[in-house]
């Protein structure tokens, strides 16, 4: 059976063969093939689209294979083809066959010219505000595998002033033209053009501070400036500032500078906001640590000139500059032993042998900060003697008259007057009057009052020396070219201590201030 099956297999093809044999003898094979390119001068990187025309007498399909990179190898069909090829000339080869394996071949020469790299760039940073450093990094590749060389225009004025794979640049605020040039060995180059929104840069600065000594204290002014400011776009004249000079976050003055003292030591915080015309800001903030003043100390006797053994009230009279009176603590020294542990209220009382006494009262503040009052006391029968001593902290800090007196310093030493003397219940009989001051003070003295001596041209402290009624006022000016002087006016009163008033004289100024 399956024998009988191939034999008629085998008789179906020998009549195929014999019936196709008169048309294999009779096909035409195909003619006038032959094609053409576009572009019809190429270079190295273009797409090169290759065009076969042909005819076939018997008008049968026909079939298009190319070798397009000269192998001998028909790779490629179809009629239409496109390709790139490197620089130089190159072969080409069709062969367009029909149906029944019928060609015809046809080859040709094409010249691939020299192709021009292709270069593009980035940049960084991404978003660049005006003044900063911004890196462009360039990338180009060449169809014919050559080496590349970099330019770059960076100010948009048609020149490359700047060469290399990767530059910097610096723009102002606006939107910035760049081009990037790249060129083969054989000059041929494109250029890439990109563009770089660069954003408004805010402006900067500093703080400076000007203080009239290197320990700023309470209530003493302080000077703030805007230093080193400077803006990429506008220029530092076109930046305005403003200052929030008491930390509550309002800018309430405006200008390159500003004044203001602070109330309380302790740490202060001072802002400066500088603004651009196109709105861009900058806060810069700067702190302040304000030194804390000492209390002042003072105390008042009750009798004022007390006898032998009777009961005296010794009363405080003491301020703080910075606020603080309420926390002000206090300790009396009573017996002259140095040590402040006779007494620790506002009020205390005491009697007084025969003789003499130093009573020292010792102030201080919730800083830490202290001052200390001392009288002394020549307790007798016939009246108390007593001594007005000057607070110990009467050296003044030069801040004080710093407005009038921007660079003066104190005397050295710095003047201290001294007075003792006997008290009536009229008057005081003034025992000691005397200066202690460098060799280049200057001492006036000015008396007023119906016990001030007369009919001497120029009063001496020696003449004061006398029994003088109350209602005497003696002042008392020690000077020096270029220093910080020495104020003290003595009024005597009836019955009591004389009121004693020390306060400073900036250097030409006969007026007295307040020395803090």
């Amino acid at each position: 059976m399956r024998r009988h099956a191939l034999l008629a297999a085998l008789a179906a093809v020998a009549m195929l063969l014999i019936a196709t044999a008169p048309a294999l003898a009779d096909n035409h094979p195909p003619s006038g093939a032959t094609f053409s390119w576009l572009p019809a001068t190429p270079r190295g990187g273009d797409d090169v689209t290759f065009t076969a025309t042909a005819n076939d007498g018997d008008g049968d399909a026909l079939i298009y294979r190319w070798d397009l990179d000269d192998s001998g190898t028909y790779e490629t069909t179809g009629r239409v083809v496109t390709t790139r090829m490197a620089r130089g000339k190159r072969k080409v080869r069709l062969v367009v066959s029909d149906l029944w394996g019928a060609s015809q071949s046809v080859s040709k020469d094409v010249t691939i010219a020299n192709g021009a790299p292709i270069g593009t760039f980035d940049y960084g940073p991404g978003a660049p505000h005006s003044g900063d450093d911004i890196t462009l990094d360039g990338q180009a590749a060449d169809p014919d595998g050559d080496a590349v060389t970099y330019s770059w225009d960076l100010d948009d004025d048609g020149t490359f002033e700047k060469s290399g794979a990767s530059a910097h640049a610096r723009f102002n605020r606006g939107v910035r033209r760049v081009r990037l040039r790249v060129s083969d060995p054989s000059g041929a180059a494109t250029t890439t053009v990109g563009a770089i929104d660069v954003a408004n840069a805010a402006p900067a600065g500093e703080i400076a501070i000007a203080a009239a000594g290197d320990d700023v204290r309470s209530g003493e002014t302080i000077s703030f400036s805007a230093v080193s400011v400077s803006d990429d776009d506008d220029g530092a004249d076109a930046v305005d500032a403003a200052w929030d000079l008491d930390g509550d976050g309002e800018f309430e003055a405006e200008g390159r500078s500003a004044e203001t003292d602070f109330r309380t030591p302790g740490k202060h915080v001072v802002s400066l906001r500088l603004t651009d015309p196109a709105g861009g800001e900058t806060e810069v903030s700067r702190s302040v640590v304000i030194a804390n003043r000492p209390p002042s100390a003072a105390f008042a006797l009750s009798p004022a000139a007390p006898a032998p053994d009777q009961d005296v009230e010794l009363t405080a009279h003491a301020a703080d500059p910075d606020g603080g009176t309420l926390q002000l603590t206090q300790a009396w020294d009573l017996d002259g032993d140095g040590r402040f542990d006779d007494g620790g209220a506002a009020v205390v009382h005491h009697s007084f042998s025969a003789g003499e006494h130093v009573v020292r009262l010792r102030v201080t503040d919730a800083d830490g900060g202290t001052d200390v009052a001392e009288q002394r006391l020549d307790v007798r029968a016939g009246g108390t003697v007593v001594e007005v001593s000057a607070p110990s902290s009467s050296v003044p800090a030069p801040a004080a008259i710093a407005a009038s007196a921007p660079r003066a310093v104190p005397m050295l030493p710095f003047p201290v007057v001294r007075l003792r003397g006997r008290l009536t219940r009229t008057g005081m009989a003034v025992q000691l009057l005397s200066v202690h001051a460098g060799h280049a003070a200057h001492v006036a003295v000015r008396c007023s009052g119906r016990g001030c001596p007369r009919g001497a041209s120029r009063l001496t402290l020696r003449r004061l020396q006398r029994w003088l009624p109350a209602g005497t006022s003696i002042e008392i000016r020690i000077t020096q070219a270029g220093r910080i002087g020495k104020y003290t006016r003595i009024v005597v009163r009836r019955g009591r201590a004389p009121q004693r008033v020390d306060r400073c004289l900036a250097p030409g100024s006969g007026k007295p201030v307040d020395c803090r």
